[in-house]
Parts: structure tokens; C-alpha cells; sequence
């Protein structure tokens, strides 16, 4: 028996190499069986070694798939695999799954990456569970914006069966697709035998038209998520609009419902443009709305961030000054802080040490655009007005109605925060109030933004106001 050499994977001689020939014989299979079929079934096919004189390949995916190919496939493998390897005589050729591989092989296939991914990148059934997805619950920074969507994802992924269809939802960068994947990576390390697949919106709609287009059995297509026990679907607005689309969608949704599986979808809008069934069906998951980071969080963020990118340059470090300024200045996404300190990452590449705050606001000056704009109490003012839906009229009108005295409350703590001025120059632009009564403001103001969730929500909404160019 052979088995693996480290310059060829298959341990093959001869003119061509089993792999180099497999590599080729791929190509031509996606066009013989179409864009869908390949991606389903063929892509994640890996040649393992030579055992008893026949080519073993490996079925990632499991049993579906294998069935698949044993029916549809093995000619056409067998055929396109002599004639690169220039032989007369047929290729033996054994399709099997990963449980089913001697252990000799399965701890070769283990010490070699996988040469192609499923739908969505699925790990091979009965594997030893190691992340197939960028996503990881480990490396996912908890806040208030996302601490429910983060409970209802941990419940998915350990199969507790109190919730069958999850939809996160919000603006691109925020994490929707992290905890999809983390969900997908956690289930598979809780159960390896667990079916989960993993696909975009675009490509369920591209796999699904190339099926149809090319006159095939879409069968195969079908089969392969409907057989999931969790179905992942990223960015699902993307399917909207297509009718024929939509209601592979809705069966898809439901066999998988039927089989006892969770449905997972994220969108970073509204749900909108989908025909009456599949939106009435949507309107029945669970949804987990998550907002932007805060703070707190952003610098949560960007802790782990330097963590992971120092895990593979040695050296690289930013200064906690620097890191402050990024979450204190840059109120965005978890996506756009990662743009950021890419950009820092640069600016550390080109110089010495830790990157400092002089260093990092010149690395990001694009990104600050609010860095020479000075914040005055007006400009607070219109800010806290607008947010709260009043005039600055209202705003300064001296009355201590609630819908009145919080948002001016809000805007003197803002004043103390963002400009410059004393106390009692503060209380003077507010309308001649006592200075004692800003120091007032601003130590209530600082204890909701420890307490309440809203409270923390309005300051960000308001300093986000303050800090857009113009």
C-alpha cells in the first residue's frame, strides 16, 4: 500500500501525478456537470492516496454527496483520469466517506489541507473538529448591541431546539456573519457527525439558476442543503425578486424545518421584496437586531484585533493612547475599526515599536474627518435636537418636563465632554444656568451611561452626528 508523499499527495509516479491529473480532471468536470453540481459535489472531492491498488477519494460532504457521485460521477472520473495519466487500462477508483477511511489515511487526509470546500466550506463528517469557518464564538466581542443575538446564536449551536429559525439583522460590518459562522463552527466541534452547510444568498441563487438553465435534475442541488440539520444563509435578501428562486427557497427552508434542523439567515436590511409565503415565513423567526458598538465595545474590538494580528507579525503593537483614540473618534463598525487598524498595521510596518497616537491619527487621516473640525455648544446643541426629535427652542425652553430636561441634560454632559470650555461658560450658552447645575448634568448623565443601554445608545447616535463631515 502507498500512501502519501510530501511532494505528492497521493503518493503517485509516472509522468503525471495522480493530483496534477485530479487537478485537471476537475476543470473539465465543471464543465461537463455545470456550475452548481461542481460546487456541490465535485469541488469538495479529495484524492487521498493509493490504497490496494485503487485511487481512494474522499466524499467530505457525506453520504449524499457520495451517493451522488458513485451514480452520476465515477465514469467520467474514471475516463478523465486515465487519459491525463496516459494509461489504456481503467483507474480503479473508490469513493468513500471520511468515517470510512482506514485509520492510516485519515490521519494523512488530517496533515494535508483539504483541496476544495463544500456549500459554504463543510468539514468532513467524523473529523476531528478544528474551525472550518472564519467565525468563532472565542474571537467574538460581546456588548450590549449584540448581547441577545449572542445568547440566541450559543442556543442554535448547541441544538437546544427552542429556536428553529434565527435571523440577525443589521448594518453591514456589525457581525451578522461572524455568528453565523461561529454557529456553524461551534455545532460541528459539539457533534462532528452533524450536517451543517453554509451559503450566501448570491450563490444559492446562482447554484439554483445554473442548475435549472443547463436543463439538469436540480435534485442534486436540493438535496444537498435540504439533507442539513442547521442552514446557514448569509445575506438572504439576495434572493428576492426571483420567483422560481424563492420558492426553491421556501421548500428548502421547510424540509430542513421538517427534519427537526434551525434555519439561520441574516440581512443587513429590511426583509422586503419577497412574495407573500416566504415573507410571512420570514416574519415568524426569531430576529436578533444588532447595532453598531458602542465605546466600550469598539475598544473590545480592537484589543482583539491587535491580539490576532500580533499572533502572526511578532512585534506588533499599538499604544493604549492610540487604541482610545480609534474607539473614542471612529464610531462605526466592527468591519471598519478591522479597516482601520489595517491601516495602522501599515503605518507600523514602515517604522519602529508600538504604533503611537501621533503615529495612528496620521495613518488614519482619511478616516477622521472630523479631526480638525472643532465642536462647539451650538453644534451640540442642533446635534441633541435633532436626535431627540425637537427644536433648539424646545431644547433651551427652562421647564424640568422629562422629554425636556434629558435631552438638555444630555447636551450640557456632550459640552463638558467635547469642547474646552469651564463650567460656568457652559451654564451661560444654556441660558444663564448656575454652573452647579451642568455639574449636575454631567455626573447624571456619566451614571446612566454606565446603567441604561439607551442612554449609552443616544450619546453614540448624537457624537456620530457631531463627527460627520460638513
Amino acid at each position: 500500500m502507498n500512501h502519501q508523499r510530501e511532494t505528492d499527495r497521493a503518493g503517485f509516479g509516472g509522468v503525471v501525478s495522480a493530483q496534477t491529473a485530479w487537478a485537471m480532471s476537475k476543470g473539465e468536470l465543471r464543465s461537463e456537470f455545470g456550475e452548481g453540481y461542481y460546487r456541490s459535489y465535485i469541488e469538495p472531492l479529495d484524492l487521498a492516496a493509493e490504497e490496494d491498488g485503487a485511487f481512494v477519494f474522499v466524499a467530505r460532504n457525506g453520504r449524499t454527496q457520495r451517493e451522488w457521485l458513485d451514480e452520476r460521477a465515477r465514469g467520467s472520473i474514471v475516463a478523465r483520469m486515465a487519459a491525463h495519466m496516459r494509461t489504456m487500462r481503467p483507474i480503479p477508483v473508490r469513493i468513500c466517506e471520511y468515517r470510512d477511511l482506514s485509520p492510516i489515511l485519515r490521519d494523512c487526509l488530517d496533515r494535508a489541507p483539504a483541496s476544495g470546500a463544500g456549500v459554504g466550506g463543510e468539514p468532513p463528517r467524523d473529523a476531528p473538529a478544528r474551525p472550518q469557518w472564519r467565525g468563532r464564538f472565542e474571537t467574538f466581542c460581546e456588548g450590549p448591541s449584540n448581547q441577545k443575538a449572542l445568547r440566541m446564536a450559543r442556543l442554535v449551536a448547541e441544538r437546544s431546539g427552542s429556536v428553529k429559525m434565527l435571523l440577525f439583522s443589521g448594518a453591514p460590518g456589525v457581525g451578522k456573519t461572524h455568528l453565523a459562522e461561529a454557529i456553524a463552527n461551534a455545532a460541528v466541534a459539539r457533534d462532528s457527525m452533524i450536517e451543517v452547510r453554509v451559503i450566501s444568498g448570491q450563490r444559492f441563487t446562482e447554484d439554483f439558476v445554473d442548475a435549472v438553465s443547463r436543463k439538469r435534475d436540480p435534485a442534486a442541488f436540493k438535496a444537498s442543503l435540504r439533507s442539513a440539520d442547521i442552514l446557514i444563509i448569509d445575506d438572504v435578501p439576495r434572493v428576492a425578486g426571483r420567483k422560481a428562486t424563492e420558492e426553491e427557497l421556501y421548500d428548502t427552508i421547510i424540509a430542513v424545518l421538517d427534519r427537526g434542523g434551525s434555519v439561520v439567515l441574516t440581512a443587513a436590511g429590511p426583509l422586503t421584496g419577497f412574495g407573500d409565503r416566504l415573507a410571512h415565513h420570514f416574519s415568524c423567526a426569531t430576529e436578533c437586531a444588532i447595532d453598531l458598538p458602542d465605546q466600550t465595545l469598539r475598544r473590545s474590538i480592537l484589543d482583539s484585533l491587535v491580539t490576532q494580528r500580533a499572533a502572526d507579525y511578532d512585534g506588533f503593537a499599538v499604544t493604549p493612547e492610540a487604541l482610545d483614540m480609534i474607539a473614542d473618534r471612529m464610531p462605526v463598525s466592527g468591519r471598519e475599526l478591522d479597516g482601520a487598524l489595517s491601516q495602522v498595521f501599515a503605518e507600523w510596518m514602515n517604522g519602529e515599536g508600538a504604533v503611537s497616537l501621533q503615529r495612528a491619527e496620521e495613518a488614519l487621516r482619511s478616516k477622521l474627518p472630523d479631526r480638525e473640525r472643532r465642536v462647539t455648544v451650538d453644534m451640540i446643541k442642533a446635534a441633541v435636537a435633532k436626535h431627540y426629535a425637537m427644536s433648539v427652542a424646545e431644547l433651551m425652553r427652562k421647564t424640568r418636563e422629562k422629554a425636556v430636561s434629558h435631552p438638555r441634560q444630555m447636551a450640557m454632559y456632550l459640552s463638558t465632554k467635547m469642547t474646552p470650555l469651564s463650567l460656568p461658560n457652559i451654564a451661560r450658552l444654556f441660558g444663564g444656568y448656575d454652573h452647579t447645575t451642568v455639574l449636575y448634568a454631567k455626573r447624571k448623565v456619566a451614571s446612566l451611561l454606565l446603567t441604561c443601554n439607551q442612554t449609552q445608545r443616544d450619546s453614540e447616535a448624537i457624537v456620530k452626528l457631531l463627527r460627520q463631515p460638513g
